[in-house]
């Protein structure tokens, strides 16, 4: 028999969900290619798989940090605490002020002719990178929005960044 049988997929598909959700690197023997070349499983059907974890991975940790305040939704509470569902800032194609936000928080924003005076806090003091990207991934592809995603050494060099400026 030649190529990946049903389980060894499955078991491949699960080692994927597992080093994309919990490792910083993929082990060096598991590539798209890989997986494909084996026979029976695109390179496609992988990385839609992979996708899906992600998803919900972000769907995840969006519903335990930020959902209390933006609402599963990600409609907001008016007046309170701004709506992520069509967002400028979560769909502009450049991801920094959405990245800096969930990282570092904000207070005082204007969002659409209105002042949120509430503070967002900085959850970049206990996620790490790997977590921000996920959920500002999932931000930036819910509710019908459609910025581009950001990688984990994108939101690693926005930390970076904040850290060098002088208070």
């Amino acid at each position: 028999m030649s190529g990946l049988s049903g389980i060894a997929c499955t078991a491949a598909l699960m080692y994927t969900t597992t080093a994309l959700t919990n490792s910083p690197v993929w082990p060096e023997w598991f590539t798209l290619a890989a997986v494909a070349s084996a026979g029976g499983t695109s390179p496609a059907a992988v990385d839609m798989a992979a996708d899906g974890a992600m998803h919900a991975r972000g769907k995840a940790l969006f519903l335990a940090d930020c959902a209390a305040c933006h609402q599963a939704g990600g409609q907001g509470i008016p007046g309170a605490f701004p709506a992520l569902k069509g967002n400028r800032a979560v769909n502009k194609p450049d991801p920094t002020h959405h990245i800096r936000a969930v990282l570092f928080g904000e207070q005082g924003i204007r969002v659409g002719g209105v002042r949120y005076s509430t503070a967002m806090p900085p959850f970049g003091a206990w996620l790490s990178d790997r977590d921000v990207a996920t959920i500002v991934n999932f931000e930036r592809g819910a509710w019908g929005n459609h910025g581009r995603p950001v990688s984990v050494s994108r939101v690693a060099a926005v930390r970076a960044a904040e850290s060098k400026t002088p208070p």
